[in-house]
């Protein structure tokens, strides 16, 4: 899966790109709340 994790305030989110819509647009998906960047990058495997 691709994407990638970003820091907000005190957590962290993972952000999965889960493709593009009929006009080409990117469609991505947040989880949120995350204590660690270890525990997010949890998303990706």
């Amino acid at each position: 899966m691709k994407g990638s994790i970003t820091k907000r305030g005190t957590t962290y989110s993972a952000i999965v790109d889960i493709g593009r819509d009929k006009n080409g647009k990117r469609k991505q998906k947040w989880f949120n709340g995350y204590k660690t960047k270890k525990r997010s990058s949890t998303i990706f495997e």
